[in-house]
């Protein structure tokens, strides 16, 4: 009797370890599915920016970003990484005051649908035609993108001509 005893016991323990396997495996499955779900509403919410250098009563320019996806940002960074000639003037909002010239990086605070992050720019003389951005942004959950804007820059027909 005390064999037979040691013997479902055996079996019970046996069946125990097998069950706490499998319930491992189960779980680790899960995670892994969390994550795909996961990165696939990241993927799904990649914000929509346009971006633009705007002349404003021609005499000096701005660059603007707007969102226009339908899901708020809780901050976003530009800078401009390819191009020449265009710099942020220091003195704004978003701006190092402490940077030195030529200041190429820039940030705002929170956007919703539809707003836009507006910094004043500075156009040198001789200058590309186009920058390229590049954006960091991240959502209230702490959902980050890089992404890149290229931008036309502005040609002052007057200002050239003299």
């Amino acid at each position: 009797m005390a064999t037979w005893a040691l013997a479902v016991s055996t079996l019970a323990l046996i069946v125990a370890g097998i069950s706490a396997y499998f319930t491992w495996k189960q779980a680790a499955i899960a995670r892994a599915s969390l994550g795909v779900d996961e990165q696939r509403r990241a993927d799904e919410r990649v914000p929509s920016l346009s971006a633009e250098i705007e002349t404003v009563k021609d005499s000096w320019h701005r660059l603007r970003i707007t969102l226009d996806s339908a899901w708020p940002l809780a901050s976003l960074q530009a800078a401009i990484v390819e191009g020449d000639g265009v710099s942020f003037t220091s003195s704004q909002a978003g701006v190092d005051p402490s940077a030195s010239a030529p200041i190429l990086d820039a940030e705002a605070r929170s956007l919703g649908p539809g707003d836009a992050a507006i910094w004043r720019v500075q156009l040198d003389e001789e200058r590309s035609p186009t920058v390229r951005l590049s954006i960091w942004c991240s959502d209230a959950e702490d959902r980050r993108w890089t992404l890149s804007r290229v931008v036309d820059v502005p040609y002052d027909v007057l200002k050239s001509a003299y």
